[in-house]
């Protein structure tokens, strides 16, 4: 009974060796928990497919890691008020996420509670690469607006050399106001009326984020302007806003309408003529690596920073055409 009993034993005491150990003598490793928050300025349409992207990429990082799991974004909207990020952040802080991902309404209002949150031991991502450095721990220039501004300039310019005999008289809705960092985006077309007077004038410039404003816009531009003939939008939610007046005026065949994004439904558009310019984003690939880059940040895993800087780059713009629609679209994976 005595032998028995201690073969018992013994056994019991194998299988829980075989069952905790990987053949060091060690237990497993338990996984490492992260938790990222997201304080967005609103949750427009690209942004829920920007956070759709985000989420798949984290769901990839957690099937091919097995040494951590990755919670999904847990996202504030501040509907670009920047009173409510700032109560976001601190509702943020408190949680104590390992990574802040943060697209700020305000570059220099929001600066404080960017402050208490690394003093609370959060690591902070700057979705935009706008913010000082000295607050964050990494600027992630996702987008560089300046360039994308050049590039619709030049879109535009082409457009001018293939028609010599038109001039184009804009009105600019920009996004709002406190929205600073993709104000440059229509910049390029100021420049134009200053180099090129004779072919590209601006008759007016209006501020909003909201589709049905930029509507209300359009339809008294068509009142108040009628020599104008072409509109540029900060981004696609205004430029459908513009399209849809034009259409219901039965003036779209009169415009020259430019945006940036270069969402799906701003590319069906191209397609059919409505919009005559789009600057396109590689939203997938670049929203997809903010994953990448808050692991990292968790982790304490270097990123390569351009020199001397907490910056990280990502090749985002695309010059869409009605030719290169269809190969931009699987680029950008929207």
């Amino acid at each position: 009974m005595k032998k028995t009993l201690c073969f018992a034993v013994a056994m019991i005491a194998l299988a829980a060796s075989l069952a905790f150990s990987s053949g060091s003598g060690e237990a497993p490793k338990e996984k490492r928990h992260i938790k990222l928050a997201y304080s967005l300025e609103q949750m427009t349409e690209a942004m829920k497919i920007g956070v759709d992207t985000i989420n798949a990429r984290i769901h990839a990082i957690n099937a091919s890691r097995k040494d951590i799991v990755v919670d999904d974004l847990v996202t504030y909207s501040a509907e670009y008020k920047l009173d409510k990020q700032l109560s976001d952040i601190e509702t943020i802080t408190q949680t104590k996420p390992d990574v802040l991902i943060v697209s700020a309404v305000d570059p220099t209002g929001i600066l404080p509670a960017l402050k208490t949150a690394r003093e609370a031991g959060i690591k902070v991502l700057d979705q935009r690469g706008q913010l000082d450095p000295n607050y964050v721990d990494c600027n992630y220039l996702i987008i560089d607006e300046v360039a994308g501004g050049q590039m619709l300039k030049g879109m535009v310019k082409k457009y001018l050399v293939a028609n010599p005999k038109v001039k184009l008289n804009f009105g600019l809705i920009y996004h709002e106001q406190t929205i600073t960092v993709i104000q440059p985006r229509l910049w390029g077309i100021r420049e134009l009326a200053k180099e090129m007077p004779d072919r590209v004038t601006v008759l007016n410039e209006q501020y909003t984020g909201v589709t049905d404003k930029a509507m209300a816009i359009m339809e008294d531009w068509l009142q108040k302007y009628p020599t104008m003939n072409a509109v540029a939008t900060a981004f696609d939610e205004l430029a459908i806003g513009v399209v849809n007046v034009l259409k219901s005026a039965n003036k779209i065949d009169d415009f020259f309408v430019a945006s940036d994004d270069g969402t799906p439904q701003a590319c069906e558009m191209l397609r059919k003529g409505y919009i005559k310019a789009e600057v396109g984003l590689l939203n997938g690939p670049m929203k997809s690596y903010v994953a990448d880059l808050a692991v990292s940040l968790a982790l304490g895993d270097p990123i390569k920073f351009e020199p001397g800087t907490k910056t990280y780059k990502y090749p985002s713009l695309y010059e869409i055409t009605q030719q290169n629609v269809d190969e931009y679209l699987k680029l950008a994976a929207w």
